[in-house]
């Protein structure tokens, strides 16, 4: 048997491995408990993750907000509502919005590693 790694051939999982784009995005949550506002601007940071395709989605926490922050969504797959098939990377770009389960979530901006990558 030829060993792989012998040759200079590596993986693309294994050349993937612990790379994460980072994007800043946001979405507007509807306030029905004020007349003072109609909706509430709430900032998310998203992961995708090269080796498998994953998003992981959380919100940074803001001091005495008095709001639940925390993981929006925990580390997956997400399907693409458009074309039953998972969100790629082409997916993500700046002025896009994308639909997770039903909460539309705008692209605002991505770190310098994503932008080269």
């Amino acid at each position: 048997t030829c060993n792989c790694f012998r040759l200079g051939f590596v993986p693309n999982f294994v050349q993937q491995d612990k790379k994460v784009l980072r994007f800043h995005r946001y979405f507007l949550e509807p306030v029905v408990e004020s007349q003072m506002e109609n909706y509430r601007t709430r900032k998310l940071v998203l992961l995708y993750y090269l080796t498998d395709g994953t998003i992981h989605i959380a919100e940074p926490k803001e001091a005495n907000s008095g709001l639940a922050q925390g993981v929006f969504l925990k580390r997956q797959r997400v399907c693409h509502p458009a074309n039953d098939d998972d969100y790629s990377i082409e997916d993500f770009v700046i002025g896009a919005d994308i639909d997770v389960f039903g909460r539309i979530i705008h692209i605002a901006d991505m770190d310098p590693f994503t932008r080269v990558n």
